[in-house]
């Protein structure tokens, strides 16, 4: 959560978080990456050899669905996917946060927050800032709409 009126520490967290969550998103990936390799190689390996056998292209495949280690490093290769794309969903979450950060910064500055020019009135700002943050999630959403139409 933003505090609208602590402004200047979540902008000077963003990047160092933005930036830590995106490491770990790129580990994930490379770890993903590394067992999808393993699979790989492992298929190809008992496929060549079974190939020597001359079984028919069915048999291969059952063949392959059953091996022990191919099962193994499958799961692995999913769950490390799993791990990779909810790191992915989180960068995506930090970098709205982040186009978040600047529209809240610039009702900040245009005073939107302060009421009567002076006294700030914490619950009906923020009654207000929820308003203004609903109407940018609707504008957002039909913008959306709009380029998924087009694509």
């Amino acid at each position: 959560m933003i505090d609208v009126f602590d402004l200047e520490t979540a902008i000077s967290e963003q990047s160092d978080i933005f930036y830590k969550v995106s490491m770990y998103y790129t580990e994930a990936c490379e770890a993903r990456d590394t067992v999808k390799n393993e699979l790989s190689i492992k298929k190809a390996y008992v496929s060549k050899k079974l190939r020597g056998d001359k079984l028919a292209e069915g048999a291969i495949t059952k063949m392959l669905d059953g091996d022990s280690e191919i099962k193994l490093l499958n799961k692995k290769y999913i769950r490390k996917k799993f791990v990779s794309e909810k790191l992915l969903v989180l960068v995506e979450s930090f970098r709205q946060r982040s186009y978040m950060l600047k529209e809240l910064v610039a009702l900040y500055v245009s005073n939107y927050y302060i009421d009567d020019g002076s006294v700030i009135d914490r619950a009906h700002s923020n009654a207000k800032a929820n308003k203004a943050k609903e109407e940018m999630r609707k504008h957002r959403n039909t913008e959306n709409i709009v380029r998924r139409g087009r694509a």
